[in-house]
């Protein structure tokens, strides 16, 4: 049996190359892809594909993040749940401090961990769901 390494990466010179290299400039300077450019830095081999030896310098980019608190949650409420995905979408964008949830009465709240810290996006450049993919603090840089 032979075994066989194949490149996905496009050959140097062709137009699929060069939208490719334009494809991860792209990406590495849009302000809110904060965990891709600390994946990027890491590696020697990556920084040198974008800048292509140091001949395409790459722009300064600050990180738009700010300290966040995350809470871990749990609401006894009372009343049917019949949606639970509604719930969820209702929780994420509404919640206030009224005894009132989704149409039912909060019984009680319980908070079962400390609340940890987190970086975040600033709300410039927070997309709906991001917040799952920005480093946790005290990632490598």
């Amino acid at each position: 049996m032979t075994t066989r390494e194949i490149s996905l990466m496009p050959e140097p010179g062709t137009p699929q190359y060069e939208r490719f290299l334009d494809y991860m400039r792209q990406a590495y300077i849009d302000p809110s892809n904060v965990r891709f450019r600390r994946e990027m830095r890491k590696d020697e081999q990556n920084m040198l594909f974008l800048t292509q030896g140091g001949r395409m310098p790459l722009p300064d980019v600050e990180d738009p993040i700010r300290n966040g608190i995350e809470v871990t949650v749990t609401l006894l409420l009372e009343g049917d749940l019949h949606n639970a995905d509604a719930l969820m979408a209702e929780l994420e964008t509404d919640l206030t401090d009224d005894q009132s949830f989704a149409g039912m009465r909060v019984i009680d709240v319980l908070i079962p961990d400390d609340p940890k810290q987190v970086e975040v996006l600033d709300r410039r450049h927070y997309r709906m769901g991001s917040h799952f993919q920005n480093p946790l603090a005290g990632d490598p840089q």
